[in-house]
């Protein structure tokens, strides 16, 4: 996801038809970029929710919070808790019932202290018990790769030679594969298998970041 979301422009329910919920989160300098999507029978989709984390817990001397450092400090990391790994919606039509987020896929790349971050962020979660629920991405390194494969990171040995598997689960997406589905399902234009909802509330921005995107 490109741009950064000014605000936060919240859906009020799951739409009928949505099966699950599952959440993307995008690693931005300054912040975190979320977008909750429902999926429906046969890979139908709605845009749920879409939303930017930007403030932290920690305070600067005048007691206001400081911008959200994703490279710089772990604790940042919780806001992501909260408002979108232990987040439910409530039901179109049911609102004294809601859905919880299934699945929460976060990329894992970006400046430099990101990918550690995300890693100890991941472990703290297998200490709750979370952490079957958020899964981190990275793209792979070619449009020849297959289209998802789970891997587990490794690092030099202490004999600095030997590749040691670290404990944190990645998963490899082929990116050029997923942007031609989304564009496929795009160009759909009557609901059914495939077909994308984009609710009225969702601000140019939204289209501006698909349209920016080139093969």
């Amino acid at each position: 996801m490109r741009g950064r979301p000014r605000g936060r422009v919240l859906a009020d329910h799951v739409p009928q038809g949505v099966r699950y919920l599952v959440a993307s989160v995008d690693v931005q300098k300054h912040c975190f970029v979320v977008q909750v999507e429902g999926i429906g029978p046969h890979g139908e989709r709605w845009i749920v929710d879409r939303y930017a984390l930007r403030s932290s817990v920690r305070p600067d001397p005048a007691g206001s919070p400081l911008p959200i450092d994703p490279a710089g400090y772990i604790e940042d990391w919780e806001r992501l808790t909260e408002k979108v790994v232990k987040r439910r919606y409530p039901l179109s039509g049911q609102p004294d019932k809601s859905m919880p987020i299934i699945q929460t896929m976060i990329d894992s790349g970006g400046k430099a202290g990101v990918t550690k971050r995300a890693y100890d962020y991941w472990r703290s979660l297998r200490t709750r018990n979370l952490h079957r629920r958020v899964r981190l991405v990275k793209g792979a390194s070619t449009d020849k790769a297959e289209p998802y494969r789970e891997s587990f990171p490794k690092k030099t040995g202490p004999d600095g030679r030997t590749k040691i598997a670290i404990d944190v689960p990645l998963v490899i997406i082929n990116t050029t594969i997923y942007k031609d589905a989304v564009v496929a399902d795009l160009i759909r234009t009557t609901p059914g298998p495939g077909y994308t909802h984009l609710p009225k509330w969702v601000p140019k921005g939204f289209f501006d970041e698909y349209t920016a995107e080139t093969r």
